[in-house]
């Protein structure tokens, strides 16, 4: 079939053009276009991060808690460790340790995880946020909104899912809820927590979470780690994105009531799929009223055999230091899983059980 353009085509096109530009240009209109411009050139430009995985929703089986509310008060203790991080994802549990740790870590993209819905939906509501403000000032009017109306007015700027959060008075009113509990803590203008890594008050750490939102390398995921097939399905799809693992930053969800030791296990011989040689495994030790240590392992020296010695022997120490046992693993570092790691541990199991002498 042939079409011919005729003259009068072409001065219908120009006109319409003109009158859009023109359009576009108005007080009235501008915002509206240039936001469909942006809308446009990030959908040609880049894909969402893990847009299409779907994980089977979890059965919680817990006391019914949630953990919105941060209870580390001290996370640049893990700076030793997360200065070490390399480039990827940072598969985190949690709400804003989540948040914290990619900030201040090398890692290109975010997964939050948990078990807990509110949690999840806790992540995906400030996600929203990020996505939708121009600077950090912008964002904190979003945060502490006194009204649904300031998100309502938002949303009209932005043409994705993120309106469909800000045009949700029950989203706002969730927020708001959680604000109120939390911030006391994690306040900007509270100096003794979060000491130098509060990206509500740093605007270098804000400027990498607000990219990356914008950018869609957030992904959010309401998802229990005690189900294999999740995460299989989780695995897969970063291994199919062609992005290595960062870090894990499992909190202390490696304690047998949160994640069973078999399924512990599972997770990480299935991430050494996706790690690299500097991908890391983060974990925490202690309580609210005692504090939290941080300790790092490196991925591959969990996962490979070592002198004879099967995976299991690390965890299996990790499991006997406990939340209040003898901690044989050296907090807030990488611990290197080598020969002469197992020697001193031995030596210290020794003296704790009485069958060495202190020199």
């Amino acid at each position: 079939m042939n079409f011919t353009v005729t003259r009068l085509d072409i001065r219908i096109l120009i006109i319409v053009t003109l009158f859009f530009l023109q359009l576009c240009s108005s007080k009235l209109y501008g915002a509206s276009c240039s936001s469909l411009f942006q809308a446009m050139s990030n959908t040609r430009s880049s894909k969402a991060f893990l847009a299409k995985l779907k994980v089977p929703v979890p059965v919680r089986t817990s006391d019914g808690s949630h953990f919105i509310r941060p209870n580390e008060r001290h996370p640049e203790d893990a700076l030793p460790i997360l200065f070490q991080t390399s480039q990827g994802a940072y598969i985190a549990v949690g709400a804003e340790r989540g948040f914290i740790g990619a900030a201040l870590s090398k890692s290109t993209h975010l997964i939050l995880t948990d078990i807990d819905r509110d949690v999840a939906r806790y992540n995906s509501i400030n996600v929203a946020l990020l996505k939708a403000s121009t600077s950090l000032s912008d964002y904190l009017q979003l945060r502490y909104a006194s009204n649904p109306s300031i998100w309502k007015s938002k949303s009209k700027e932005i043409i994705d899912e993120t309106n469909i959060i800000l045009n949700d008075s029950n989203a706002w009113l969730f927020w708001n809820t959680w604000q109120s509990r939390q911030e006391k803590l994690f306040d900007p203008s509270v100096k003794e927590f979060f000491k130098e890594v509060n990206y509500l008050k740093d605007p270098v750490l804000f400027n990498k979470l607000q990219t990356m939102a914008k950018q869609g390398r957030i992904k959010v995921l309401h998802l229990s780690y005690n189900s294999q097939e999740s995460i299989d399905l989780l695995v897969n799809a970063i291994s199919e994105s062609g992005i290595k693992l960062s870090v894990l930053d499992i909190s202390n969800a490696w304690y047998p009531a949160y994640i069973s030791p078999p399924n512990f296990k599972f997770i990480l011989d299935k991430l050494l799929k996706i790690s690299s040689p500097q991908s890391l495994l983060l974990v925490t030790r202690g309580s609210d009223s005692s504090g939290w240590d941080y300790m790092g392992f490196k991925m591959n020296e969990i996962n490979e055999k070592y002198n004879g010695a099967v995976p299991d022997k690390a965890l299996s120490l990790l499991y006997s230091s406990g939340s209040h046992g003898p901690n044989v693993f050296k907090p807030n570092s990488i611990n290197l899983l080598n020969s002469t790691f197992y020697q001193r541990v031995q030596y210290r199991f020794n003296i704790l059980t009485g069958r060495g002498q202190r020199r």
